[in-house]
């Protein structure tokens, strides 16, 4: 089945992506992208950037590797490492997990970071008897960073990775290029080189992504069981539109993907019971252009769970 999430834009190298960027009026180490309605609403423009991404190499330990994780690789107020969580879902192919450990009170980012950030970057150029290999986002949390909203993850975050091997006779030898963000009143760019043989014993930690895969928002459909679920979109007189979720009371949250070039925000819920309407505006477009070219992705998260749901625009009403 083809991914429903609209094709992000090319990511920019790092570090051109961070040179180039804005944020609020407090100063901070690292420039991040805002959305251009954003800009609008007077960001200050960054004075200083980084030169260069904070970088460690990793540190070699057979130990580690025997366990079943890769040796921590130190970066800006961070790490990184590979676990090896075993046989993948269903007894198909592998499973391994990529955790990003954060000082307190720093975040790291979602696929969408939202206002401003820097989504990570996975690249396994170098692995050895990969045919795929398939990173999952658990579902994200909202944060105020300085001003703007920023979705992601706080303290500590495990990224699943699905894992095909080439041939499965053999073991995998998983080489990860990790480029990723750590926030908080500061900003810093960190980087990772990660390599884990996996295929020969699960780490002590393979629970912990078993636990991040289960924290993945299941695929859904507008009108569809399971909670919490979305119910109904309707179409607002403003571009926007109003979602309405079940088991979705306090403590929920709404976030939109939209293709390269459109922008929305869902607003604070209305709740009533254990459902919640969300209101979600439109913060900018093409010129010219009415409906998205592709579906929205509506991440609903709950208390009870999450759930991931594309939605078509036609400009009259939106369809599931």
């Amino acid at each position: 089945m083809r991914d429903p999430r609209p094709a992000p834009a090319a990511p920019a190298s790092w570090p051109n992506a961070l040179r180039r960027a804005t944020c609020s009026a407090m100063l901070r180490l690292l420039p991040i992208p805002l959305r251009p309605a954003l800009l609008g609403a007077g960001a200050a423009l960054l004075a200083t950037a980084l030169p260069q991404a904070v970088d460690a190499a990793p540190v070699t330990s057979k130990a580690a590797e025997a366990a079943g994780r890769s040796p921590w690789s130190e970066g800006a107020q961070s790490r990184a490492r590979l676990i090896d969580a075993g046989p993948g879902p269903g007894g198909h192919g592998l499973l391994a997990g990529v955790e990003i450990r954060l000082e307190p009170r720093f975040i790291t980012y979602w696929r969408d970071p939202g206002d401003a950030g820097v989504p990570p970057s996975f690249s396994f150029a170098g692995s050895t008897n990969l045919k795929t290999a398939t990173v999952r986002y658990p579902a994200p949390s909202k944060f105020d960073e300085a001003g703007a909203e920023a979705f992601g993850y706080r303290d500590d975050v495990v990224f699943p990775v699905l894992v095909e091997p080439a041939d499965p006779s053999k073991p995998v030898g998983l080489a990860v290029t990790l480029d990723y963000a750590a926030c908080h009143d500061i900003c810093l760019p960190a980087h990772a080189d990660l390599r884990l043989a996996l295929g020969r014993g699960a780490a002590p930690e393979a629970a912990w992504v078993g636990d991040a895969l289960s924290a993945v928002p299941r695929p859904g459909t507008v009108g569809g069981g399971g909670t919490p679920a979305v119910r109904g979109v309707e179409p607002a007189p403003d571009g926007g539109f109003r979602v309405t979720a079940s088991g979705a009371g306090r403590g929920a949250a709404l976030f939109v993907e939209a293709p390269e070039g459109w922008a929305y925000a869902a607003g604070t819920p209305v709740v009533a019971g254990g459902d919640a309407v969300f209101p979600v505006k439109r913060l900018d477009r093409p010129k010219g252009a009415e409906v998205p070219p592709a579906p929205l992705v509506l991440t609903l998260t709950a208390p009870a769970g999450s759930v991931e749901v594309p939605v078509t625009l036609d400009g009259a009403a939106p369809k599931p």
